[in-house]
């Protein structure tokens, strides 16, 4: 006597709702944790980018053997904080306006400006903050060093993020030394070498020989 097959089982209307609630659950659990992963990853990436900005900044410098300067273009608008540009300058002292002929060919320069990146580029929900306040240039001079014949030089560039604070966040520092060193770093509570510390530092410090730590 054959038997008739046995009718195949899905899921019933009680399970399909346990599933997405509890899907619901992980999802909402999840949620803060992949966000402020996604801020601290935009702090990094503004950070990287100041840096290469700074780095190309005196490289330029020194291979067309002039003056080449990094400015912040958006040091004070939301969501553009980050954006820079990198250009050629003349020498001192002309106060340091847009190169229009090359000191070495002599020829005219049909855009002084080298290179430029903005702020909207990964980094929208970063801020600034620079040490001395209000600056938004580093003017490199030919031997790659920091020029103050433009002025006063920026020093030091916090980056954090202008919508989250607290624990979660991780700030990095920008710092420029007078001989044209640069470095990217964590800042840590109590730092004495530390011109403008994050609120965030007292909350999260690397170790001490951590080599991202600031020292």
């Amino acid at each position: 006597m054959q038997l008739a097959p046995s009718a195949k089982r899905g899921f019933t209307l009680i399970e399909l709702v346990i599933a997405v609630a509890v899907l619901g659950i992980l999802v909402a659990l999840g949620l803060p944790a992949f966000q402020d992963w996604i801020h601290n990853t935009q702090i990094r990436t503004a950070a990287e980018s100041i840096l290469s900005g700074l780095q190309a900044a005196r490289a330029e410098a020194v291979k067309r053997n002039g003056w080449v300067q990094f400015v912040l273009t958006n040091p004070a608008t939301p969501g553009l904080a980050t954006g820079w540009q990198v250009s050629l300058v003349s020498p001192p002292p002309g106060g340091c306006p847009l190169l229009a002929v090359d000191p070495v060919s002599g020829l005219p320069v049909a855009d002084p400006v080298l290179k430029r990146r903005s702020g909207e580029e990964g980094s929208a929900t970063t801020s600034i903050a620079i040490f001395p306040a209000n600056l938004a240039t580093v003017t490199f001079d030919p031997l790659g060093r920091v020029n103050y014949d433009c002025g006063d030089s920026i020093k030091q560039i916090n980056v954090a993020s202008a919508v989250m604070s607290g624990a979660a966040i991780r700030p990095l520092e920008i710092r420029i030394a007078e001989n044209g060193g640069i470095r990217l770093c964590a800042p840590w509570a109590g730092d004495p070498r530390d011109l403008n510390p994050p609120a965030e530092a007292s909350s999260w410090s690397l170790p001490a020989g951590d080599p991202r730590r600031c020292s």
